[in-house]
């Protein structure tokens, strides 16, 4: 892939194993693992994929792709959840989103496993700020558990139990894994505060070729681009729009979608709000291209400004 180069006398790996949930045309996390599969195999590594769920028919030249429908079954036997892909012999297992420290210790005895840090893997909310500019320098464990009702930023604490167990779990596979990757300076901050040594920042390339805009001098516009649920907060950013001076395009599918279509409705601002479905990569790319950045941080701050919270 253009723009894509190996870092100076790093040889490659004969063979990668990635993991990954969903193999899916659209999200942040697919798109990145396809992209990096097809790099990977234009080199000439021998690639493979290992996913869950096949929702996208779609696979890179040089990629063989995987199916299991147990491997996220922490119940089933390891054998049974990784099935057949370990007979690539990898040279090295990437894995994306299975935080499974039993999973890393099995892998890791037919080859070293490297897991990427999408997200703050190791704190139970996954917010890791309190309020803009503040980031919680708190590693976790036990000292988290009384603030954890502030720092979730919700007045409902029933799903915090089962999320700091995750974070657990998900530290637990960090710390037994030959080396953390993160995509920012702030994932690996919080990487460093939860103990990790073996880690690296790799930048995260686009996987979309960038084009030119127009229009931009007469017009604000936001562009948000991912799967149309819950977490990715596009309820925020709608209910934020109604104090945005700006144009908003949502670029993308869910099962949410039509609920947003809803919510933009009776706030009143339909006008503004567009709703884009999914995009193949040229389409997103002039989206982007076209964007004028409103002051996006005026959005956060409205994020956090409807549950003002205390720092612990």
């Amino acid at each position: 892939m253009d723009g894509i180069s190996s870092a100076p006398g790093m040889p490659a790996a004969d063979s990668v194993l990635m993991v990954v949930p969903r193999w899916v045309r659209d999200g942040g996390v697919a798109a990145h693992v396809t992209a990096s599969a097809a790099a990977l195999a234009a080199r000439g590594s021998r690639v493979s994929i290992l996913t869950a769920r096949v929702e996208s028919e779609e696979v890179p030249d040089g990629v063989t792709l995987y199916h299991s429908a147990e491997l996220f079954d922490r119940e089933a036997p390891l054998t049974v959840r990784f099935g057949d892909a370990l007979e690539c012999e990898p040279t090295v297992v990437h894995l994306n989103q299975l935080d499974d420290p039993l999973a890393v210790d099995f892998l890791r005895r037919s080859a070293p496993v490297v897991i990427s840090a999408h997200t703050y893997l190791a704190c139970t909310s996954g917010y890791h700020y309190f309020a803009p500019g503040h980031e919680c320098r708190r590693a976790h464990g036990p000292g988290c558990i009384p603030n954890l009702p502030r720092c979730a930023h919700t007045r409902d604490p029933r799903m915090l139990p089962m999320q700091y167990r995750r974070a657990g779990r998900a530290l637990a596979a960090l710390q037994r894994a030959d080396l953390a990757i993160s995509y920012s300076s702030a994932v690996d901050r919080h990487l460093e505060i939860n103990g990790l040594p073996r880690r690296r920042i790799v930048p995260y390339f686009p996987t979309v070729v960038p084009r030119t805009g127009s229009g931009h001098e007469h017009r604000r516009r936001v562009v948000f681009a991912g799967r149309i649920v819950a977490p990715k907060g596009v309820r925020t950013l709608v209910r934020a729009a109604r104090e945005v001076d700006a144009e908003f395009l949502i670029c993308g599918d869910g099962w949410q979608l039509q609920a947003m279509r809803r919510l933009a409705s009776r706030e009143g601002i339909e006008d503004r709000v567009r709703f884009k479905g999914w995009l193949d990569p040229d389409g997103l790319a002039q989206e982007f291209a076209d964007a004028a950045p409103a002051r996006i941080r005026e959005i956060a701050v409205l994020k956090f400004a409807r549950r003002p919270p205390r720092r612990p």
